[in-house]
């Protein structure tokens, strides 16, 4: 049996913003090499422009779950996660931003990290600040909870090589960090 990953966006109003990510995600997705099973989730938290109409006319296979302005962005991704943990048995939940453009191989690789991880892992993704996908405004990080410190890798940094291979371990001495604190 395949593996979910749930793919959670949360919006509100912006339809232009994802009519375009839900169209690209299509698209993309029938790229992926289908080890995994891809399940999107939208949580509309009290669009006005008709956001849940336009994509339940366009992609039915999208579940909507709608909130009433109040959830803001993470109590949206709270909602989502539930509802694919407890709902679909998703394996993974992947957060994503109506906004955000991708490289093609996106998901292969991806799907490389995931199958490589234990189940309970946290994999991020490097994201990068200007559409060319060469200038980097993080590439993982470190948080540590008990003194509330975090450090960012490549903070607002050029590409560099080695932040192109999917890295499972994080050592904040071994990897050039800059924090924006």
């Amino acid at each position: 049996m395949k593996r979910i990953i749930a793919i959670l966006i949360p919006v509100h109003n912006g339809i232009d913003f994802t009519r375009k990510c839900l169209n690209n995600l299509k698209h993309i997705l029938r790229e992926a090499s289908g080890a995994f099973a891809y399940t999107t989730i939208v949580i509309d938290d009290g669009s006005a422009d008709s956001t849940a109409q336009w994509i339940g006319d366009h992609h039915p296979d999208v579940t909507v779950l709608q909130g009433d302005g109040n959830l803001w962005w993470s109590g949206a991704v709270n909602t989502g996660a539930k509802y694919a943990l407890e709902n679909l048995g998703a394996d993974y939940v992947l957060l994503w931003n109506n906004d955000i453009e991708i490289p093609p191989d996106y998901f292969s690789v991806l799907e490389e990290a995931a199958g490589n991880a234990d189940t309970d892992t946290l994999i991020g993704s490097k994201i990068f600040c200007d559409p060319g996908f060469t200038r980097v405004w993080s590439a993982g990080g470190v948080f540590n909870g008990q003194t509330g410190d975090y450090y960012m890798t490549g903070y607002f940094m050029d590409d560099r090589p080695e932040w192109q291979e999917v890295r499972l371990d994080i050592d904040p001495a071994a990897a050039p960090t800059s924090s924006p604190r």
